[in-house]
């Protein structure tokens, strides 16, 4: 996913828009994709689990402290503890201090297993309240030892990000993935005091324009200037994306980097995107005001030209 505002910018939109309040009443439960269109999926809780049928359905099995608990697909239906069928199964910790875990990780909320809606396989989704899921967010965007109003910041930002977009990927059965194509999700792995009591300091804030949660995108380094959003996303240009400059990045690892690529490689890749163009005589490209490529067109020896 490209990310577009920088968290040295964030005091700035915060200020600048004015922060309000997440929800009114009862605090969001969120759903994210742990592992998807997997042929089977192992479950474990070191506090017991309660197996219910469906998202709300009856229990039907307890299992004890540790045991790891196999889940299978049969066509359309789940197949779960002493062989019982389900379209789906909700899994529960037993003990509100433990937490269930799936490939040696641990996750506060709790699991549903269903069928993956493209493909053969299952997917596992951690039904998590907002903040709990901030919290496993925050270490793996941004480093601990920043400073806590940075760490603050990028709270506020990542909750407004995962309002925004807390339904992209419903099509799929869920609304957000653990990946970088919503936010890096760790559960209680990507927990830190630091960042957690940064998420506690600032919940339910998120920032909003015009009665709606902005498009709060961010990046590690955006190479001394942000860009606006008509030149990434295109759409209507919105006020709280403008380019603007920053002093904060240039000891990012990431803040220039080269690559050279031959007409022949550019070729072969667009081939393996579904682009057969052929043979490449130019490469010609536009540049937005903060000395990004916005757009590029490739004519080839045939005198065909592509955006």
């Amino acid at each position: 996913m490209y990310r577009l505002v920088i968290w040295a910018a964030l005091a700035l939109f915060i200020s600048s828009l004015g922060p309000s309040l997440a929800w009114a009443g009862k605090e969001p439960i969120l759903d994210v994709g742990l592992v998807l269109n997997k042929n089977n999926i192992v479950v474990a809780c070191s506090g017991g689990m309660r197996v219910r049928t469906g998202a709300q359905g009856p229990t039907v099995d307890r299992v004890s402290s540790n045991k790891k608990v196999t889940f299978t697909r049969a066509g359309n239906m789940v197949i779960g503890p002493s062989g019982r069928r389900a379209a789906a199964f909700r899994l529960e910790s037993m003990v509100r201090s433990r937490h269930l875990s799936i490939n040696g990780r641990s996750y506060r909320g709790y699991f549903v297993v269903q069928p993956a809606t493209k493909g053969p396989g299952l997917n596992l989704i951690n039904h998590i309240a907002l903040e709990a899921y901030l919290k496993g967010v925050l270490k793996a965007e941004m480093l601990p030892s920043f400073h806590p109003e940075a760490l603050k910041a990028q709270a506020v930002v990542s909750r407004t990000y995962a309002m925004r977009h807390r339904d992209t990927f419903r099509h799929l059965g869920f609304g957000l993935k653990a990946t970088e194509q919503s936010q890096v999700y760790k559960g209680l792995a990507g927990e830190d005091p630091r960042t957690t009591a940064a998420v506690m300091a600032t919940r339910g804030i998120v920032l909003t324009h015009n009665g709606e949660y902005i498009e709060a995108s961010y990046c590690s380094s955006c190479g001394g200037r942000t860009e606006a959003n008509e030149n990434v996303w295109e759409g209507r240009p919105k006020p709280y994306t403008r380019s603007v400059r920053c002093d904060w990045c240039s000891d990012c690892p990431h803040f220039e980097w080269r690559a050279e690529l031959s007409y022949e490689a550019i070729e072969k890749a667009l081939n393996g995107h579904g682009w057969p163009l052929g043979a490449i005589k130019a490469i010609d490209l536009s540049y937005s005001d903060s000395g990004r490529v916005r757009y590029v067109v490739v004519t080839t020896v045939q005198g065909r030209q592509v955006y």
